[in-house]
């Protein structure tokens, strides 16, 4: 609604897309090159390779058409599937049409702008009290974690886990300093780390890429990103960048 142009919106999506792919891309050959000399799996590492042979029996049973595949992550049934987190990519599809026919009504559709960004601000609030007790969540989290795993992680997922902390820290500091220098140079840099770290303990905290949104929002225009960009580079980041994952 905040576009009076559909093109900037059509050009903010394209190069946000472009982005997450470029990204995917080096996240995955970071992965690759990191791992390729050393053996993640053991052959007396039983426990992970039957949860690994249950996953693959899963995905062979999966419907492997690509065409239904995209309907289904694109759009929903029922309106009330648009509110779960399962369906974060149908709910951003439905927000930018909901904002072009907003656009269209103009004046009419004030009111309705106004309550969303009313409740965007609860929301951030909401999200802000939260924080506080945060922390002893995220310790009880990680107490149930390891007393339940633990012997598994000590036999099997440890050697994986160590890899992957240290690749996904380099990723952090090096590779994201590295594309803010990109787009701004050292001040770029500089706006960056003053920002990113609020964003990253919601994250850590929450472990949701959709509660962090919010807060990600508020963040990323601090470092002087456009509203617009930052709303809707968030909001599809929400669901398509996913470096952890890719690695």
């Amino acid at each position: 609604y905040k576009m009076n142009s559909p093109k900037r919106l059509s050009k903010i999506l394209i190069s946000t897309v472009l982005v997450f792919v470029f990204t995917s891309i080096v996240a995955v050959l970071l992965g690759f090159v990191t791992t390729k000399n050393i053996r993640l799996v053991e052959a007396n590492d039983s426990n992970i390779i039957e949860m690994l042979d249950k996953e693959n029996i899963m995905e062979e049973n999966e419907d492997t058409n690509i065409l239904e595949r995209t309907i289904a992550a694109i759009s929903v049934n029922d309106f009330a599937k648009l509110l779960s987190k399962d369906n974060m990519l149908a709910l951003i599809v439905t927000s930018i049409l909901v904002g072009l026919a907003m656009n269209k009504s103009k004046e009419k559709a004030k009111t309705l702008y106004n309550v969303l960004e009313s409740s965007t601000e609860v929301i951030i609030n909401f999200i802000n009290i939260i924080m506080y007790y945060a922390p002893i969540g995220l310790g009880c989290y990680f107490a149930v974690l390891i007393g339940t795993l633990g012997s598994t992680i000590a036999l099997g997922y440890l050697k994986t886990f160590v890899i992957y902390l240290i690749l996904s820290l380099f990723t952090y500091f090096i590779i994201y300093s590295l594309y803010a220098y990109i787009a701004k140079g050292k001040n770029g840099v500089k706006l960056f780390w003053k920002n990113i770290l609020p964003a990253s303990f919601t994250a850590i905290s929450t472990c949701s890429s959709a509660a962090s949104m919010p807060v990600n929002i508020e963040y990323t225009k601090k470092m002087e990103v456009s509203e617009d960009v930052a709303e809707t580079a968030i909001s599809l980041g929400t669901t398509f960048h996913k470096d952890g994952s890719v690695i």
